[in-house]
């Protein structure tokens, strides 16, 4: 019963089980993708701010806006464009991740593309979602 209550209601051969479960090449290849998937976004939309913009808040939606001359965001000048291209690059993202576990044959690549195309998947329905107007 103390084990019990000191682990949130899980008993210690659940808590077990679940470690195991990640530490095989499924568990941590999916996390691994997930992660990938998160670098990649956001180290392709701050390096090209010209192309994806800057997501702000606003009215409290989010909004793109373009790059000033200093490299900034600025507020006065929205770029329509930003949310189709951030959606079309999310969408290649999910593509190669689906491709990728698809075409492996190692268990941690092909799970790894299982975590990139899930978390890249979501991104691509919130942002489909957003451009109807349901912000989650």
């Amino acid at each position: 019963m103390a084990q019990t209550i000191a682990l949130g209601g899980f008993n210690t051969k659940t808590v077990q089980k679940a470690a195991s479960e990640f530490s095989k090449p499924e568990g941590y290849g999916v996390v691994l993708g997930a992660g990938v998937a998160v670098a990649v976004e956001k180290l392709l939309f701050s390096s090209m701010r010209t192309l994806f913009g800057y997501a702000i808040e606003k009215d409290g939606r989010t909004v793109y806006v373009a790059v000033d001359e200093n490299g900034n965001p600025d507020p006065q000048n929205p770029q329509e464009i930003a949310p189709f291209m951030r959606l079309l690059a999310k969408a290649g993202l999910a593509i190669a991740g689906a491709a990728l576990y698809t075409g492996s044959k190692d268990k941690v690549a092909k799970f790894a593309g299982l975590g990139t195309m899930a978390v890249a998947g979501f991104h691509v329905a919130e942002d489909l979602l957003a451009l109807v107007g349901v912000e989650l």
